[in-house]
């Protein structure tokens, strides 16, 4: 072989090689470039090319984050969170579902209000795939929850911020556009990110109760022993709002027996009539025991035996003891608890008799000493003498002549002031004082 041969080849192997290392480094690069395009986040462009190496057509994916606020057969509404915007994309059998831990989930288990991530082609409008936003937490709670003044929701230890951009959803996935749509006692599910509420859908709405033919006012309804409102709250139909579920009703009212009512159904937004007609007077009892053994009883003019339970209705009462040899004991009694009287009747002297007890009580009266009975109604008040505590009623006791300061209290009453005044020739063996309920 001669030396031109032996040129020629290495000349022809050269450019074979510079050919051949040209083709590695072009595809290395389109390699490269590829990778950084697929990692770039938001709208990615791929340019596909035919056999002579010309563009064909651009296909775009774009991605936005957000809750549903529709749901149709192939269709799907989203709110873009970063956007403000709404957007509608479709669904088909490429389409791929998958919850937050990529697992494939049926397109039926997407609800209106969940926050899901979605690929799609800004085009065309076709989601490649949709999947349940990783991050994502969700609490139920209820309508007095939230605070609407300040927008936030405190759970735990923890405070929550709903805005502009959370998405409002009511029972049937249509959207709400307004907070003060969601009732104190709604049920809701809300969900957000981090510490932000992006969708709030009602699970169910309050139920009410309406007070019917109620025969007072004064009183309260109480709620699963957890709840009381006052009955004047609501006169007029005014409805009672509460969570729809189960609950038991205790109806209690003033000089009446209460009402209970348990296990009440009241379904989403239904309304429960709780109906007074049949309230019945409370009766309470009450019990007379004078210092005399033999007597004649009569209580608005209806007469009882010695010792006997009296039941009355609220209400006040002329009570009046008789006995032989002494004075007619007669009072106005107030009855709205059971209670129990204590007179003491006095000794019906002659004329002459009484004035000699006079006179050597006025020849006395510098030392003399009395003995009082104090007495209340309701009994077991406490006794304070010029402020020195006592005991409670009933109570006797000795005090010299003189002007003293009375103090009656008792848990539930007003208290009762009044001056003592201790005189010969005004004696008394007996006070009796009638407390007025707070």
């Amino acid at each position: 072989m001669n030396s031109r041969n032996i040129i020629s080849m290495i000349i022809g192997l050269s450019v074979l090689t510079l050919v051949t290392l040209g083709g590695f480094i072009y595809s290395g690069t389109r390699y490269i470039r590829s990778e950084q395009a697929s990692q770039t986040p938001g709208t990615v462009y791929s340019s596909p090319v035919n056999r002579n190496g010309e563009n064909t057509q651009i296909s775009v994916t774009k991605e936005i984050i957000g809750p549903i606020t529709q749901k149709g057969m192939d269709t799907i509404e989203i709110y873009n969170i970063e956007e403000g915007v709404e957007t509608l994309v479709w669904i088909n059998e490429g389409t791929k579902i998958m919850n937050q831990y990529k697992h494939h989930i049926p397109f039926a288990s997407i609800e209106e209000g969940q926050i899901v991530n979605i690929k799609f082609d800004p085009i065309n409008k076709k989601a490649s795939q949709i999947s349940i936003q990783e991050g994502t937490w969700g609490n139920i709670i209820e309508g007095h929850d939230l605070d609407k003044a300040q927008g936030i929701v405190v759970i735990g230890k923890n405070v929550y911020k709903f805005n502009g951009n959370t998405v409002l959803i009511d029972m049937n996935g249509k959207r709400m556009y307004s907070i003060d749509e969601i009732g104190d006692f709604d049920s809701l599910f809300i969900q957000g990110i981090n510490k932000q509420i992006y969708s709030m859908k009602v699970q169910s709405k309050q139920g009410y109760i309406q007070l019917m033919d109620m025969p007072s006012y004064k009183g309260r309804l109480e709620i699963d022993r957890t709840r009381q409102v006052l009955l004047k709250d609501f006169k007029d139909s005014r409805l009672i709002p509460l969570t729809a579920g189960t609950h038991n009703l205790a109806l209690y009212m003033d000089s009446y027996e209460p009402i209970l009512v348990p296990d009440v159904q009241i379904g989403s937004g239904q309304t429960f009539s709780l109906d007074g007609t049949g309230a019945k007077l409370r009766e309470y009892i009450l019990k007379v025991i004078p210092n005399v053994t033999e007597y004649t009883l009569t209580v608005d003019n209806i007469e009882y035996n010695p010792g006997d339970e009296i039941p009355l209705i609220t209400g006040t009462y002329n009570v009046k003891i008789e006995a032989d040899g002494y004075n007619i004991y007669e009072q106005e009694v107030p009855v709205a608890q059971d209670t129990i009287l204590r007179p003491s009747l006095t000794e019906n002297t002659p004329a002459e008799e009484k004035e000699q007890k006079q006179i050597k009580a006025a020849e006395a009266e510098e030392n003399a000493i009395y003995t009082f009975s104090v007495n209340s109604i309701p009994e077991e008040a406490k006794i304070f003498i010029n402020g020195e505590y006592k005991g409670v009623t009933p109570m006797r006791f000795t005090l010299a002549v003189g002007t003293y300061h009375l103090e009656l209290e008792k848990e539930g009453f007003y208290k009762y002031t009044t001056t003592l005044l201790v005189e010969a020739e005004d004696a008394r063996e007996d006070y009796s004082y009638i407390l007025a309920p707070e």
